[in-house]
């Protein structure tokens, strides 16, 4: 790769630059997407100086000739203002070649930039440099993602053990395999049935088989067979690739990939034997007692796999942004080495920024895993936001705290430090904590610098707070580092169908949201700095503290923890501005990952006749 990346350019972060689109001729709808989820995402700069990466505007996703989509005066590249030959850029496709014999030639000059596409051989995939992808329809979620058709896991034995359900090519490339499967069809556990009822001239071309086959495809519904089987075939087509890679991987329904010569998506880091199988072509008829003896020898094996596939359809192929992403994050490894135990447990690599650290003990994912909690805990730091109507409240709270076995620094933003400074005069010592007082924006609520111990209390109320209460929360904190623990207020939220929105639930059935009072990890503080949600959720200190719920979440697929006991105190979040907060984060991430959640783990305190 140093060869034909300029990795200098990266000393300074991992940058992506986007050429503007002003002057471009037409994209299609899929590249209008992707530049879009990368000018959205923490890599983007506007400023090419700071590019470590380059995305031409030039859209050369479709070659195929005669597809409605290829652009016939596709620019040459050269005219870019940053190409340099190609070096530090990303070209994406989908399509290469055509009728007849579809072969992977390009049909313009990429120079020596990276390519992620789509369909790639063996052969033409240059190891370490070149990125392979899904293939990906228009129609794929720009954002959030579609859930899996079918989440559960059991039972183990699907009503079906094996299925395929699509076209068959009577000739031309693509066509041997295809033509096989009725052999492996039985009707009752293994159900391979193709059609060619397909393309303008079908009738013409059709064989003897025909019309036997399209009769026996039309008893067969595809959706129905893919939630319903064990495992999946997916045979080449005209090309390596298939959309039923992808849509085996939300069926839950383990792939069994029939295509030589094929690298899978993102092969590079995903460890595929974990929720797929892939089987020489010519070795199509020996499939069905291959997954039989999977099955009669470990059912554990089939269902972690199809656990794996869930995990994976989640995290990295579910919307065009989670492709994209986990595109750059493959070349972003290769200068900044990652562990590939990231990529292939959750929550993710998306979920890792190494600009962290490179240590997975730094992070509340795996600190949380016995192998990886190495160190001792370092207590927690206090962030409070104030102000001068609530200053003394606040010295109230610290002066509750001073003998805390655990608290190690107070940090205090308000907007008028000269006031609170005052109200702080007393000797700091004897609290054994440091106060800060700077002033505070939503933004310094989440800043982690100056920040030593991994778990961070946030208060941005005045709120009446014991040590005990604070030191049963850490001690919470610590057996679920992951998680954000409430000390105060929580909310319920839910979806109108009717108005279609959300909106805070009056019936309280269940506690989504913690606010008020917030344990969390520091590097939660790290994402919520770097806009690892929307600008939008800055605008508010209240609404920036429902985005870290949305973030945290989305991130763990974990709910937040109450850790108050009954009758806590309460924020100011007014359920009007709680609908209009999760509306926006909802339309700008294109989904709302936390739904429900009612996780309490409160404490006995001492109290009158105990």
């Amino acid at each position: 790769m140093s060869t034909c990346f300029d990795i200098a350019r990266c000393t300074s972060g991992f940058k992506v630059y986007v050429y503007p689109s002003d002057s471009s001729p037409a994209t299609s709808v899929l590249y209008k997407k992707i530049v879009d989820v990368i000018r959205d995402s923490p890599f983007y700069t506007a400023d090419p100086t700071q590019a470590c990466l380059f995305v031409p505007n030039i859209d050369a996703l479709d070659r195929d000739r005669l597809s409605q989509d290829y652009n016939k005066q596709l620019p040459a590249f050269s005219t870019l203002a940053h190409w340099n030959g190609g070096k530090n850029h990303l070209l994406f496709g989908q399509y290469l070649g055509t009728w007849p014999d579809y072969t992977e030639d390009l049909d313009y000059d990429a120079g020596q930039a990276i390519i992620a596409r789509a369909s790639f051989s063996a052969s033409r995939y240059r190891a370490d440099f070149d990125v392979s992808i899904p293939l990906l329809s228009k129609d794929h979620p720009e954002k959030g993602g579609d859930s899996p058709t079918n989440r559960k896991t059991f039972p183990v034995h699907r009503k079906y053990l094996l299925s395929f359900r699509g076209k068959r090519y009577v000739h031309g490339v693509g066509s041997d395999t295809r033509d096989l499967l009725h052999h492996i069809h039985n009707g009752k556990d293994v159900v391979a049935v193709t059609t060619c009822r397909h393309g303008s001239n079908w009738e013409k071309l059709q064989d003897e088989r025909c019309g036997h086959d399209n009769a026996l495809y039309d008893r067969y519904d595809y959706q129905d067979l893919l939630v319903n089987s064990t495992f999946c075939l997916v045979p080449r087509g005209r090309r390596l690739g298939s959309f039923r890679f992808l849509e085996a991987l939300q069926a839950g329904c383990i792939p069994v990939s029939l295509s030589n010569r094929y690298v899978l998506p993102f092969e590079e880091v995903i460890d595929w034997k974990q929720a797929a199988l892939s089987v020489d072509e010519h070795h199509l008829l020996h499939v069905p007692s291959e997954v039989r003896s999977m099955m009669s020898g470990s059912a554990y094996r089939v269902l972690a796999m199809r656990l794996q596939t869930l995990f994976l359809w989640d995290t990295y192929f579910s919307s065009v942004q989670k492709v994209i992403m986990a595109t750059l994050k493959v070349i972003q490894d290769r200068i900044q080495k990652q562990s590939l135990l990231v990529w292939n447990s959750p929550p993710g690599a998306l979920a890792v920024h190494p600009d962290f650290s490179l240590k997975l003990s730094d992070f509340p994912f795996y600190r949380a895993t016995p192998s990886h909690h190495t160190q001792a805990p370092n207590g927690y730091s206090l962030v409070i936001a104030t102000s001068p109507l609530t200053a003394n409240r606040t010295a109230a709270l610290i002066g509750s705290l001073a003998a805390a076995p655990h608290l190690r620094k107070v940090v205090v933003l308000c907007s008028d430090p000269v006031i609170l400074g005052r109200t702080f005069s007393q000797d700091t010592a004897s609290l054994h904590v440091i106060v800060h007082t700077v002033e505070a924006t939503h933004l310094d609520l989440w800043d982690p610098s100056g920040i030593e111990t991994d778990a961070v209390l946030s208060v941005t109320s005045a709120l009446e707070l014991t040590r005990d209460e604070v030191e049963h929360g850490y001690k919470v904190w610590l057996s679920f580092p992951e998680h954000l623990i409430g000390l105060a207020t929580s909310y319920g939220h839910r979806w109108d169908p009717v108005k279609k929105q959300w909106g805070h639930d009056t019936s309280n059935s269940g506690y989504s949201l913690v606010t008020g009072a917030i344990f969390y990890h520091r590097y939660y503080g790290y994402m919520m700095k770097h806009r690892s949600v929307p600008l939008s959720a800055y605008s508010d200190v209240l609404c920036s503290e429902v985005a870290l719920n949305v973030l945290v979440s989305g991130l763990t697929h974990k709910p937040p923890i109450r850790a108050i006991k009954k009758g806590g105190t309460f924020s100011s979040l007014h359920p009007v501005d709680l609908g209009a907060c999760l509306n926006s984060l909802a339309a700008a991430l294109g989904y709302l990952p936390l739904c429900h959640s009612s996780l309490i783990l409160t404490h006995l305190l001492p109290g009158p006749g105990l």
